[in-house]
């Protein structure tokens, strides 16, 4: 099947080969690709390694119905919008329909102008989506080599600033209480003005808020800084300082920085490596577990040689990684549309755990199946 490369792709699966062909005659007029299949198991499979921009589909077909399959694309977190165009019109379809999370529904036989409009405004939608990712990762592309600096130095001035306006409070407390104290002692006439009554009571009242106030700003400072300093160092060139390291306990000493149980399979293993820096590599990696997963997800690491080379692998068994993003994951400021709302990284971790591994002469694999697991293979020679 030749697939034309235009501005959309629509997808169509439906078992009857008219019911396609009637699909594509309303589109006539626009610049769409249409990848129809009326085998489900074979647009099943084209599903997993490709992402048609919405997906036209039937209810009613042998072997597998559109709920099941529409069912089966989800659970494989396979993100193409999807539209029922089927002849059953019962409320209990319907529900058991929207149920699963589809996008629309259409009745035939179908109203062409409807079924253009519902596919047009969805098809908008994607583009805008898609132009949303583009110009992240555009922007993240532009900031590549100034963001460092130009956070730090304001960061250095934020900090300074906040300690200033700390001191200044600490000077304006002060005052206040040395009023309420003369005015209490020396002028008993203004102890009964309103205003003196709501100094005095509410005295407490802003000083316990300011202190709410500074450990909310501390936290973002903090945060922040952190991010920063994770920034710099991602992006920062590096020599290797080579050290005899125990594979053993440096990743037996990773583990127990974390709250998470995380399983292992160690083998007592000594090479020649930076020890910080591959120490934050794996942590990286076992970091990419957790976030992406929102914690709900077993994590193994396992350390061996094989063929006289060492092998770290961190395994999950978390949402996985899309065969079409797996080519992009190493590149500097990459992050997948689908996991933006999980992570506030700049898509820096992998891109560095990359440069580590190339600095030692070693190479990182990975395997991903969607909703099943994902293993990041870290392979060193050993000197």
């Amino acid at each position: 099947m030749q697939e034309p490369v235009n501005k959309y792709n629509i997808m169509v699966i439906d078992d009857e080969e008219n019911n396609i062909k009637t699909i594509e005659l309303a589109f006539k007029n626009h610049d769409y690709n249409f990848i129809s299949y009326t085998d489900p198991n074979s647009a099943l499979d084209y599903l997993i390694n490709n992402t048609p921009d919405i997906l036209l589909l039937d209810i009613m077909m042998p072997e597998i119905n559109g709920i099941e399959l529409a069912k089966i694309i989800k659970q494989k977190g396979i993100e193409t919008p999807i539209i029922f165009l089927t002849s059953l019109s019962d409320l209990e379809t319907k529900k058991n329909a929207y149920s699963i999370g589809i996008d629309d529904y259409i009745n035939k036989p179908f109203l062409e102008d409807e079924l253009i409009n519902k596919v047009s405004k969805k098809l908008d939608y994607v583009s805008r989506i898609k132009e949303s990712v583009e110009s992240w990762n555009m922007i993240k592309g532009l900031i590549e080599d100034i963001l460092p600096h130009e956070i730090n130095t304001p960061l250095s001035g934020v900090i300074l600033g906040l300690s200033e306006i700390e001191n200044q409070k600490e000077n304006f407390k002060s005052e206040i209480t040395k009023f309420i104290d003369f005015i209490e002692n020396n002028v008993p006439e203004l102890r009964e003005l309103n205003f003196f009554i709501y100094l005095k009571k509410n005295l407490k009242v802003f000083l316990d808020m300011e202190k709410d106030l500074k450990r909310i700003v501390d936290t973002s400072i903090k945060r922040l800084e952190r991010l920063v300093k994770k920034i710099i160092f991602y992006n920062a060139k590096f020599s290797l300082k080579k050290t005899k390291v125990n594979t053993k306990t440096l990743i037996s000493n990773i583990i127990k920085e974390y709250n998470h149980k995380i399983s292992t399979d160690l083998e007592d293993i000594t090479a020649y490596l930076d020890y910080e820096l591959i120490k934050e590599s794996i942590k990286v990696l076992i970091d990419n577990s957790l976030v992406h997963n929102q914690n709900f997800v077993n994590i193994s690491v396992k350390c061996h040689i094989e063929n006289k080379r060492l092998l770290v692998s961190v395994e999950d068994n978390g949402v996985g990684i899309k065969a079409e993003n797996i080519p992009y994951i190493f590149k500097p400021y990459y992050i997948a549309h689908n996991v933006l709302n999980h992570s506030e990284g700049f898509g820096l971790g992998l891109y560095f755990v990359k440069k580590v591994i190339d600095a030692h002469n070693g190479n990182i694999e990975v395997y991903s199946r969607l909703r099943e697991k994902t293993i990041f293979t870290i392979k060193l020679d050993l000197d």
